[in-house]
């Protein structure tokens, strides 16, 4: 029922209780599935894939690939964080 991607975002974050880094992971999570389903990446995964030197225009938003990237670069900051 969501007219575009900023609608659906809009919507999932009316549940009680979802902010919006659980929006952004549930959304990223469904975007090879739902095609409106389109959160812009995370600053801190735009700023980790910098600094691996990922291009991540390299695969499409709504492939797999680009959603196991994102997820990797988001573990990576957190195991990082971890021995810090």
């Amino acid at each position: 029922m969501a007219a575009d991607a900023a609608d659906l975002e809009a919507r999932v974050l009316r549940f009680y209780g979802v902010g919006p880094v659980t929006t952004n992971i549930f959304l990223r999570e469904m975007r090879p599935v739902w095609s409106k389903a389109d959160p812009d990446p995370l600053p801190i995964v735009r700023e980790r894939a910098r600094r691996a030197g990922i291009d991540l225009s390299r695969n499409g938003r709504h492939t797999l690939t680009f959603t196991r990237i994102e997820a990797g670069l988001i573990r990576q900051r957190r195991s990082k964080d971890a021995t810090t």
